[in-house]
């Protein structure tokens, strides 16, 4: 059901002899507000990392495509220490975005959705796909260095979670809740939210106390939360490696 767990099963029966297996890095989630250009406020849990074995964590993001020549990618950065800064905030303005302290004249604008699962082993040797491929496939691979490609589906909407699902790894295959599909032009602004209310710190709370309950049995890898890791920096500064192209 969760690839966490399928993954601790295959270690079982390579690694018959060890007490303790290495579930690599966790999934990053975070609580997200987007106000829209009607004035409407949607917030929701979003995915902002994917965690693996191999200990890459690979980030979303979005990306700007301007005019026929430029094209720029913004990733939430798992290093943390270079996404402090700029706090997490995406906002537009009149025939302009801005993001990180850089704006854009009349962009089209994706949001990077980390496919690399689904397309393992796609394209080796490209380090980044031309700019008519990428409008026409809708994919765009990232080079992190010389072994490890990200793929990356371009989506005209942020896929989030109206609340944590029970399920509480945020991923498409969710069953018990869908997310909803906040379309990039209507946005005015997107945040990720650093100290979450109340109201989402126990929904939280609730839904990992009773997975832990579930598998009270089974070591599982549980996904790491935004706030949790900017309120204990030192605690998970080590666990990432920071992005390089």
């Amino acid at each position: 059901m969760y690839k966490q767990l399928i993954l601790l099963f295959y270690l079982f029966l390579t690694v018959p002899y060890t007490s303790f297996a290495d579930l690599g890095l966790p999934d990053i989630q975070a609580v997200c507000k987007i106000e829209l250009k009607n004035g409407t406020v949607v917030e929701g849990v979003i995915l902002i990392a994917e965690g693996s074995y191999a200990q890459y964590c690979d980030t979303n993001g979005f990306y700007f495509l301007i005019g026929t020549e430029t094209e720029k990618a913004e990733l939430f950065n798992i290093d943390f220490y270079a996404i402090q800064p700029y706090k997490g905030i995406l906002k537009h303005a009149p025939d302009h975005w801005g993001t990180w302290g850089q704006w854009f004249k009349n962009p089209n604008i994706y949001y990077l959705h980390d496919v690399t699962s689904k397309h393992y082993g796609y394209g080796k040797q490209m380090e980044i796909k031309t700019q008519t491929d990428i409008v026409d496939s809708s994919l765009i691979m990232l080079k992190r260095d010389i072994v490890h490609h990200i793929n990356y589906e371009l989506l005209k909407y942020i896929p989030i979670f109206p609340k944590v699902p029970e399920e509480l790894f945020l991923s498409s295959e969710i069953k018990s809740i869908k997310p909803l599909h906040v379309n990039i032009d209507e946005i005015e602004e997107f945040e990720l939210v650093w100290r979450p209310s109340q109201e989402w710190i126990d929904q939280i709370s609730s839904v990992e106390n009773a997975l832990i309950e579930i598998y009270s049995d089974t070591d599982i890898l549980l996904p790491v939360w935004l706030h949790q890791m900017t309120e204990e920096p030192e605690r998970y500064k080590n666990l990432f490696k920071p992005w390089e192209f």
